[in-house]
């Protein structure tokens, strides 16, 4: 009775063995076949072709007999690659002989060809009673030339196996890289170097606090070294702190080339990674492993082996979890006698992102350097935030007053009198110049941004004596500043000013930094209008309180300081407005082009962008009364679940064609929930409650709905709003008899363990 069972326990066990025992074979016999063909090359040189043995026709048999079996064999294994996995298997244990068969047959006529050989030699010689010397040295040549020729094919192959495992090598490179993190941070440094002053921070350079951090050495009393700190703390908004930053990364370098230094500048605005605790830790790790020059090294690709068996998806950016950077970050400043780690704008990464409070960066970094074997000197440059100072008292200080940066002021002031044409036309006469570098000299207070921005306003008029008048009533303060800024916009003609206004919103509240072309599209869809108008108009419109990065690299339209979003925010709109603005923008394009198949993500175009972003944008869009923005657009885009539009339905369809993981937190979050076969709508409200309100009004009564349809993971609209806490959705299900309350989903749990699993106490 175990025969049966037995022989299926030695099938499995064969199956699991024999398809890497049949490739060794394969690889090994391959081998020895090789060097037979060329030692059969040799002999019919030397016997076939210069001179013929009484034996001729029988050694040129056995050749050709011992070619065949070559043939045989190579046409064997030619036949076994070709085959799938499972095939080689089955033909492996089915014919395990087959090969082996072949290969007895080449070592006889092998054995054959030895025989005849050597009846060849003995007749040669005795024929050959006139060999001399010549003879044999042109032999030697003949056969010294024939293994030249036959290496050249070999050094081919090996130089193409090179290329191509230096190919495999840099995809597998990249691919780490990339799972490390894809945030850049080497472009915000090239940024910030643009426009940077000779000798700008020299001030800082001489003070004591500075000279102390960059001569401290290692300590072994068991504590984190007091001079391993260094912060920066500015309570000025716009008084140049990044490029004081630049300028302490640029002198650092320039003093020693072959420094270990790792820097990350962080942005509230913008790049939506670039505000993330994670990132920086990420980016820190990815700037140590570039380092070695043998490659990656082995603690980071052993970390990505084990994640790549976890299944993480293919290419798939900032996988590498916070729990791991603690030890990475440790080995890594091991491997080298001193590092140095410099964060700018500490404060503008969020206070809490997924329970990663900003301060655990802190206490990750001092542990590190409490544990670290090697030097590691680590300088932070912030605002004076309350927990931020909280976390540096212990620490070397370095506080800016509003005097400490004056020559710096005074350098940019002369510059931009001397490199901007507009200054040496009338009525900029030096005496003029003079006044106002004096005066805004003197009302400067620290504040770059504030000078920037007067000399933008100045520059502008026509007159000296509107100049000298502007001059003296100069707003005191930064704020002040964009107060007047303001102003002109709102003094515009309706569209130019609603256009600045649409604009400075979506900046406020874009997901990833927009290209110019993209900002001019969306202004477009926001105001309604289909006139064009060019990126130097909007910019003028704007009143320079958006910068535009030409830079082939970036091309991106970005505010001209943090400080401008701050007061925005402040005085004249909310970030629901902003994106309730932004969401109207994302579903008119969606609509006007019946979605998008998302065949790729780049990201480069508007429609792309929308198709990543509309649910981020609804969702903060909902927060306030703004969400009125939107609804027309959001019930056109959704349909019903009757008669979906072709908008919405392109859009699911380009979600199930798209192998890529979803950009957008919220998508990412459903996780495919919203997807099904058909597309439907009732999914994604099932899975989104704040999408309930704005289908109340325009869907029929829930009856009508098949409401036991399940999406394309299997899961039934009940366990998809209990799984996202949409109560206000189950509360509505469970007053209709035809949904089961147990029913299961994908992974066999009814919607009571999934409300539970996910935490959802009221549901």
């Amino acid at each position: 009775h175990a025969a049966i069972p037995w022989a299926i326990v030695r099938f499995i066990l064969q199956s699991a063995i024999v398809h890497k025992e049949r490739m060794a074979e394969i690889v090994t016999n391959t081998e020895y076949l090789g060097k037979l063909i060329v030692r059969c090359v040799a002999y019919e040189e030397l016997y076939l072709v210069e001179s013929k043995p009484c034996n001729y026709f029988s050694l040129k048999l056995a050749v050709e007999k011992l070619y065949l079996e070559i043939l045989k064999f190579l046409v064997e294994t030619a036949k076994q690659l070709n085959r799938t996995k499972l095939g080689s298997v089955l033909r492996a244990i089915l014919e395990p002989e087959a090969l082996r068969e072949i290969l007895q047959g080449i070592k006889f006529h092998e054995q054959q060809l030895a025989a005849e050989l050597e009846l060849a030699q003995r007749n040669v010689a005795q024929t050959s009673f006139a060999v001399t010397q010549t003879v044999v040295d042109h032999n030697h040549k003949q056969l010294t030339q024939l293994l030249d020729d036959l290496e050249k094919p070999i050094q081919r192959v090996v130089s193409d196996l090179q290329a191509c495992y230096q190919s495999v090598q840099a995809k597998k490179r990249k691919n780490v890289l990339n799972w490390i993190t894809n945030t850049e941070y080497e472009a915000p440094h090239h940024l910030a170097l643009q426009g940077l002053l000779e000798d700008t921070g020299k001030w800082f350079f001489d003070r004591t606090e500075y000279k102390e951090w960059r001569s401290a050495s290692a300590s072994n009393t068991g504590e984190v070294p007091k001079d391993s700190w260094l912060t920066e703390e500015i309570s000025i908004a716009g008084a140049g702190k990044t490029k004081l930053t630049c300028q302490v990364i640029k002198e650092l370098h320039s003093a020693n080339p072959n420094e270990v230094l790792c820097f990350f500048y962080c942005k509230r605005d913008g790049e939506a990674s670039r505000r993330i605790p994670l990132t920086v830790l990420q980016a820190i790790i990815k700037q140590l492993s570039l380092r070695q020059p043998d490659g990656l090294p082995n603690e980071i690709l052993n970390r990505y082996m084990v994640d790549q068996e976890n299944c993480f998806p293919a290419g798939k950016s900032g996988v590498l979890r916070w729990e791991d950077c603690g030890t990475l970050l440790l080995s890594l400043l091991n491997m080298y006698p001193q590092t140095t780690i410099i964060i700018d704008a500490l404060d503008e990464l969020d206070l809490d992102y997924e329970s990663k409070h900003r301060h655990l960066l802190l206490e990750l970094l001092n542990d590190v350097i409490l544990k670290c074997e090697s030097l590691v000197k680590i300088f932070v440059a912030s605002r004076d935030d309350q927990d931020i100072v909280m976390e540096f008292k212990k620490v070397p200080n370095l506080f800016i007053k509003a005097t400490d940066n004056l020559k710096d002021i005074e350098r940019y002031i002369i510059r931009e009198f001397e490199t901007d044409r507009r200054f040496s036309r009338l009525p900029w006469s030096p005496a003029l110049k003079n006044i106002v570098y004096a005066e805004l000299c003197k009302k400067a207070n620290g504040m770059f941004q504030w000078v920037k921005l007067q000399l933008q306003f100045l520059v502008s008029m026509k007159v000296e004596r509107d100049i000298r008048q502007k001059l003296g009533k100069a707003p005191k303060g930064l704020m002040a500043a964009y107060d007047q800024i303001y102003s002109l916009i709102e003094s515009e003609e309706e569209y130019g000013r609603e256009a600045a206004k649409c604009a400075l919103m979506w900046v406020m509240c874009t997901a990833m930094p927009l290209t110019m072309e993209m900002l001019l599209e969306a202004t477009r869809y926001a105001t309604g209008s289909q006139d064009i108008i060019s990126a130097e108009v909007l910019l003028e419109l704007c009143r320079n309180l958006l910068t535009w990065d030409k830079s082939e690299k970036s091309n991106v339209v970005q505010f001209a300081h943090l400080s401008v979003k701050e007061y925005l925010i402040a005085g004249k709109w909310t970030e629901a407005e902003a994106h309730a603005i932004a969401a109207k923008s994302c579903l008119t394009v969606l609509i006007s082009e019946n979605g998008l198949p998302r065949t790729r993500y780049r990201n480069t175009t508007l429609l792309e962008y929308a198709d990543s972003y509309w649910l981020e944008h609804v969702s903060e869009g909902c927060a306030g009364p703004s969400r009125q923005t939107f609804k027309q657009p959001l019930c056109d885009f959704l349909g019903n679940p009757a008669l979906p539009s072709p908008s919405y339905r392109n859009w699911i369809r380009g979600g199930q064609q798209s192998r890529r993981v979803p950009i957008a937190r919220i998508q990412y979050k459903l996780y495919e929930a919203h997807l099904s076969t058909p597309p439907n709508p009732i999914f994604l409200v099932a899975a989104c409650d704040f999408l309930l309100e704005y289908t109340d009004e325009t869907w029929p009564q829930w009856e009508c709905f098949d409401l036991r349809s399940r999406n394309d993971r299997g899961e039934s609209l009940l366990c998809i709003a209990a799984e996202n806490g949409n109560s206000a959705v189950v509360t509505r299900l469970l007053t209709h008899d035809v949904v089961n309350l147990n029913v299961k989903g994908s992974f066999g749990d009814n919607p009571l363990l999934v409300a539970a699993y996910w935490g959802h106490a009221e549901i």
